[in-house]
């Protein structure tokens, strides 16, 4: 989508009552017209979180500060070589959001920080270490999520996969790690995409999740309203607004 598409798109939404937004990808800060889609979105006064691999993060800090309620970043490993293994593309993530996270530490920036780490066959051994990481860059939210496997990822399951009583065994480690630095600890199982998101692709597409599968019910451009009542029916809103008010409170900053 256009800026224009993206300007009518959030107009629209913003009337039937969206009132928060996560952007994510791919890698949001790839896209050339990022800065200006968060002008956007504030001059709709939504909350906004943003979902960032951390790799270009340095280069757009200044520039985002004032635009995002939220900054979310991902730590798989309490060392940089695991994560490497989870985050194949850079070896270098692991030390780029560490020294961006210095560099938030050290200012007065206007948005909180959270951090994910996906835990899979490959790191569930180191990240019962994150916490003490977390807790020295000043980090105070902490979420941690179980492997899903949609699309593309199906061909790597045997490598990844954990079951549940492996993961269930490493979440009370890693709230009991956390406990320590009182850093507030949340869990994503796979039972809990169900129902939860409405996503938007950059084509305008509307996808929900049903049935452990991804399921496209319109597209915000051609068919706006169509494709926001096919959409609402799959959505638990009781649970994603708990859900949300629990993750990203206004107050925390």
């Amino acid at each position: 989508m256009g800026l224009k598409e993206i300007d009518d798109s959030f107009s629209f939404l913003k009337s039937i009552g969206l009132k928060s937004v996560v952007i994510t990808g791919g890698e949001p800060l790839i896209e050339k017209d990022i800065v200006s889609v968060l002008e956007i979105l504030n001059k709709y006064r939504l909350q906004i979180v943003l979902f960032t691999n951390g790799i270009y993060l340095k280069k757009y800090l200044d520039a985002i500060s004032n635009l995002i309620d939220w900054l979310v970043l991902p730590i798989d490993a309490d060392n940089p070589f695991t994560n490497s293994a989870m985050r194949v593309g850079n070896i270098n993530q692991w030390s780029l959001v560490i020294e961006a996270l210095r560099i938030i530490s050290d200012h007065s920036y206007n948005f909180n920080v959270r951090v994910g780490t996906v835990v899979s066959k490959l790191n569930i051994d180191h990240v019962t270490g994150i916490p003490k990481i977390l807790n020295d860059l000043d980090v105070k939210k902490w979420k941690v999520y179980q492997t899903i496997f949609l699309k593309k990822a199906l061909k790597n399951k045997e490598l990844l996969y954990v079951d549940d009583i492996h993961f269930k065994k490493t979440l009370d480690n890693c709230r009991e790690e956390a406990g320590k630095y009182n850093i507030e600890f949340h869990t994503f199982k796979k039972e809990d995409r169900e129902h939860k998101d409405l996503f938007m692709e950059n084509n305008g597409d509307i996808i929900v999740t049903h049935n452990g599968h991804e399921k496209k019910t319109g597209n915000i451009i051609s068919n706006r309203t169509d494709a926001i009542l096919n959409s609402i029916k799959y959505i638990d809103q009781d649970y994603q607004s708990s859900d949300w008010k629990k993750l990203y409170k206004q107050n925390d900053m």
